[in-house]
């Protein structure tokens, strides 16, 4: 028994017993009196288990198994979705491996193992003159993504100073 049941157990066997009145007890487990007077026809009737919630130790039938948390968390692992958000990696999974989630469920994963979803709309690219074209915008936004999944925060990097630093890689 957890507790708070103990507690309960306590109190309503001091009101069975007479020790305390039924507002006292009500008080006391902040009940009312009507559900102090359903408990102590529950614990003359059936004992001390009616005091145990039914659903106590039940693991709840929508809930994620733990081979699916795994499977989801391995498949994140891999470097082609290092640079996915949340809802972006929700629909991967549904279409590709047949992982349907809701995406609280997938972002209480994915969280609870320490990965942040990325931000996208904090990710600004300054142009500057003379800057290339698209595709060295798309790599520097790849690359701004990447710093901001390490956690450093909101980038203004401009598209110049993040082709020197893939230069340099």
């Amino acid at each position: 028994m957890s507790q708070k049941q103990l507690k309960k157990l306590k109190v309503m066997n001091a009101y069975i017993d007479g020790t305390i009145d039924r507002r006292r007890a009500a008080e006391l487990l902040s009940l009312s009196e009507r559900q102090i007077s359903r408990l102590k026809k529950g614990l003359i009737i059936q004992g001390e288990t009616f005091l145990i919630h039914k659903n106590s130790n039940r693991k709840p039938s929508h809930a994620v198994s733990k081979e699916v948390k795994e499977k989801i968390l391995k498949i994140h692992s891999l470097p082609e979705y290092e640079s996915v958000n949340f809802l972006h990696f929700k629909d991967i999974l549904a279409d590709k491996h047949h992982i349907k989630l809701s995406y609280t469920a997938l972002s209480s994963i994915l969280k609870s193992s320490g990965i942040k979803s990325l931000n996208l709309k904090n990710l600004n690219v300054v142009k500057t003159e003379g800057s290339a074209g698209t595709a060295q915008e798309n790599c520097c936004k790849s690359m701004q993504r990447h710093l901001t999944g390490l956690g450093m925060g909101r980038c203004y990097l401009s598209t110049e100073l993040l082709m020197m630093l893939l230069e340099q890689l």
